[in-house]
């Protein structure tokens, strides 16, 4: 599915890194992808979060210059303005209450349900200052088991007017980086002097797939519709699973595949003693 994701490894380059500290250095770049079947089934696929998963041979990941990228507060300020100024509109749809959208976004930078309230004024009123201290959000995060997340599975990426993955992810500096330094995923360390090798692979949990069926809206009542989109949701994950075992491709239950890589190297021989 090389429109929808896709995943680019780069090799080391001439000077940086050493035999004992080899940098991996990808680009990971997001859009859609268009499937349909000869029998007027189709869906657009696009994703809310996607998963770098990393799996070693004869190596091991170095504590120190993971990857990870923070949003620039100006950016998730407007993201905010964005979910407020909706929310005012939906509110002013049902005449009460603070809205779903609204309530399930502060729910997410842990503002409990008691205090959302006041929050919500302020904001209404244009002002950020009481959640200023909770703007921290990581479009790109290392989490455990060598793996990093692009995208949050609510709130996907803020700085996209529907909150779906678009473009290339690892093209900016790393946090406490500056664009002068060199900011890969990360570092492999060999372990003794065996070839090493590291497979890179670019995942998606099939609850961040979002399926967009294709074509014109089926006739009918509403639910039907809707039983309608969700059994062709299920035909498509389907779709992207079978895809992944004729490829020969393990993965968990709740994901998929959508781009590998591999990269070999050999460690130096050790010199003879003159």
């Amino acid at each position: 599915m090389p429109l929808a994701a896709s995943l680019e490894l780069f090799g080391p380059s001439q000077g940086k890194g050493c035999f004992s500290r080899s940098p991996l250095e990808i680009e990971v770049s997001v859009g859609e992808q268009n499937l349909r079947n000869g029998e007027g089934f189709g869906f657009s696929l696009h994703f809310r979060r996607v998963i770098v998963a990393l799996l070693f041979e004869n190596c091991e990941l170095m504590r120190e210059g993971r990857y990870e990228r923070t949003l620039p507060a100006e950016d998730f300020v407007q993201f905010l303005k964005r979910v407020v100024d909706t929310s005012r509109i939906a509110k002013g749809q049902v005449k009460a209450g603070t809205t779903k959208l609204l309530s399930s976004f502060l729910s997410t930078l842990g503002i409990e349900l008691s205090a959302q309230a006041n929050v919500v004024g302020s904001l209404e009123r244009g002002d950020t200052k009481t959640i200023e201290s909770k703007i921290n959000f990581k479009i790109v995060r290392f989490v455990a088991g060598a793996r990093w997340e692009i995208g949050h599975e609510i709130l996907g990426d803020p700085t996209e007017i529907d909150n779906l993955l678009r473009g290339s992810y690892f093209n900016q500096p790393a946090d406490v980086r500056n664009e002068a330094e060199y900011y890969p995923l990360c570092f492999v360390e060999p372990v003794g002097r065996r070839p090493y090798a590291v497979t890179i692979e670019l995942r998606a949990k099939k609850a961040d797939c979002v399926y967009v069926p294709l074509g014109n809206e089926p006739a009918g009542d509403p639910w039907e519709r809707k039983n309608k989109e969700a059994i062709e949701r299920l035909l498509a994950l389907k779709m992207l699973k079978e895809q992944n075992q004729a490829d020969a491709l393990q993965c968990p239950e709740d994901e998929i595949i959508l781009a590998r890589a591999r990269l070999s190297a050999r460690t130096r021989r050790a010199q003879k003693p003159t």
